[in-house]
């Protein structure tokens, strides 16, 4: 199988919202298509549906030394 994952994390002892930016190329080489994609949190169990778009970042809120790996 090929799966994506994204893994963002925040080293700051601060609370962050961020927006990742996905360029076009990544889209290229993984095969992916802009769309909403449902994703699970490896580390916290969370779901949540992702805007994938490489128009526009992918809006993630990070707790103080905290991460995400969305699969």
């Amino acid at each position: 199988d090929n799966e994506v994952l994204l893994i963002v994390v925040n080293f700051s002892d601060q609370p962050v919202q961020a927006e990742v930016v996905i360029p076009q190329h990544a889209f290229e080489v993984l095969g992916l298509t802009p769309g909403t994609y449902h994703a699970h949190d490896l580390l916290s169990g969370d779901s949540l549906s992702l805007n994938i778009d490489c128009n526009s970042g992918v809006a993630v809120n990070l707790k103080p030394n905290d991460g995400i790996v969305m699969k």
